[in-house]
């Protein structure tokens, strides 16, 4: 007799986690973060990328019951499905962020994407200052850094009361953000096969250049 199929681990199965937990990193920044480890899977284990993440406290105060429920909701979970949109038939979208044109709807949309785009290149990096990198994703690297800070300074002008922010403005910057978040799509799925295209080519690859992730 057959076993029946155990259901797959959602979004909302790893957030319910991360807040039980109170893990110390959101779940854009954690999924992000494996994605961008996820081509250097035959290198590493998901578990170093979860201990950059996770608090060394909460991990010692965990009972086998929420082991077992970590590795099942991280590992076999979250890890394993973003590790299929290595191929192009499946590409990874970021998460996608219902925003209005005020200040406060655009300052989360602002905040996610930086979470997304600093928690891809910190897996991708590894803690590394720079990796080898092909040429497309070399180029595609530079610009998430370039896309990270935009929406960061985009983030300080919006917190700050002080700014002028008509609503023509708004509207135009928020078309802006959605322009920007179809690039990171594009750009961080290219880096992504780009990658794991060369892992056969070695000779393909070039040093990365030095930037700060944080």
């Amino acid at each position: 007799m057959s076993k029946p199929r155990s259901r797959e681990v959602s979004d909302k199965d790893v957030i319910a986690m991360l807040k039980r937990y109170n893990c110390r990193c959101p779940f854009t920044r954690y999924a992000l973060d494996f994605f961008g480890a996820s081509p250097r899977r035959s290198l590493m284990s998901p578990l170093a990328v979860v201990q950059s993440l996770w608090d060394e406290d909460q991990a010692r105060s965990e009972t086998p019951e929420a082991a077992d429920e970590f590795f099942k909701v991280l590992l076999s979970g979250l890890w394993n499905r973003l590790t299929l949109h290595q191929k192009s038939r499946d590409p990874f979208r970021v998460v996608w962020v219902s925003s209005e044109p005020t200040r406060a709807s655009m300052g989360r949309l602002a905040v996610v994407r930086q979470q997304e785009l600093g928690g891809f290149l910190e897996g991708l990096f590894a803690g590394n200052e720079s990796i080898d990198l092909p040429e497309i994703a070399h180029r595609g690297v530079d610009v998430l850094f370039d896309l990270r800070d935009m929406f960061g300074s985009a983030e300080n002008l919006l917190d700050d009361p002080s700014k002028p922010a008509a609503l023509n403005d708004l509207k135009g910057l928020l078309k802006n953000f959605q322009q920007m978040s179809l690039i990171a799509e594009t750009e961080i799925n290219r880096i992504v096969y780009d990658r794991q295209r060369a892992r056969s080519r070695p000779s393909n690859f070039i040093a990365s250049d030095n930037r700060t992730l944080h």
